[in-house]
């Protein structure tokens, strides 16, 4: 499916940004996206099912996702983009450059896991029961009843009780061929687990974001764009 898009900025190599689970192109990464603004192309995407990119088919997520991001950037003539992700956004970009790589110059992500840390099973079933109760506040029923045209309660509960999280894509980030910039939160203890081996690869680029948790980006967008600004305009050189 062609996804709800929307383009901003002039320059000669565009940037994609692709949002965080629940959230959409336009409530996610304002502050980086006017930065970019200035000097790239800026392409902001609701990804399946979020915002104005209605849909109920999510039987495949993951890929589907994957692959509507691709078939929207074919509507936009747009053959190769660098990619920043969050969290949701930061797994599709990394399954659209495993099965698309050619389209994708750089990657930057925050927001993921690289490694299966001991305990993941538990946690999960204790973030599946926080999200269940976090869906019937009245004050995010509202916020996302106003922010997503479509079905979003099914969405963003559509993983609960499976075993969901796309390791076999996140850990290739140890053998990315490319320019890649990983963002983590200070306090985002399990995303820290495993960094240690993307050492190793000097493609890889890590940052270990202060004053910030699972969303860098968002708890820290200042910072958060300074970096990315840097690894883009080092990356050029």
């Amino acid at each position: 499916m062609i996804l709800n898009h929307y383009n901003q900025g002039n320059g000669s190599e565009t940037i994609l940004l692709l949002h965080s689970g629940g959230e959409t192109a336009l409530t996610e990464n304002e502050f980086l996206s006017k930065q970019l603004q200035k000097n790239y192309k800026v392409i902001r995407m609701d990804l399946r099912g979020h915002g104005k990119s209605v849909s109920n088919d999510l039987d495949n997520y993951f890929f589907d996702c994957a692959h509507d991001v691709i078939e929207t950037l074919d509507y936009l003539n747009e053959s190769e983009v660098h990619i920043i992700g969050a969290s949701l956004g930061a797994l599709i970009a990394l399954i659209i450059n495993d099965i698309a790589t050619r389209r994708v110059k750089s990657i930057v992500t925050t927001g993921i896991m690289t490694i299966k840390y001991e305990g993941f099973e538990e946690s999960s079933k204790e973030e599946d029961a926080r999200l269940m109760e976090i869906i019937k506040l009245d004050e995010v029923i509202k916020y996302m009843d106003k922010i997503h045209e479509g079905d979003w309660r099914k969405v963003i509960t559509n993983e609960i009780g499976k075993d969901w999280y796309p390791f076999e894509y996140t850990s290739k980030l140890t053998r990315i061929d490319k320019p890649a910039l990983l963002c983590i939160g200070e306090n985002a203890h399990h995303e820290l687990n495993g960094i240690e081996q993307l050492y190793k690869n000097d493609n890889v680029h890590i940052a270990i974001v202060p004053f910030a948790g699972h969303l860098a980006n968002e708890m820290q967008p200042e910072l958060f764009s300074k970096i990315v600004e840097t690894f883009l305009n080092v990356i050029k050189e």
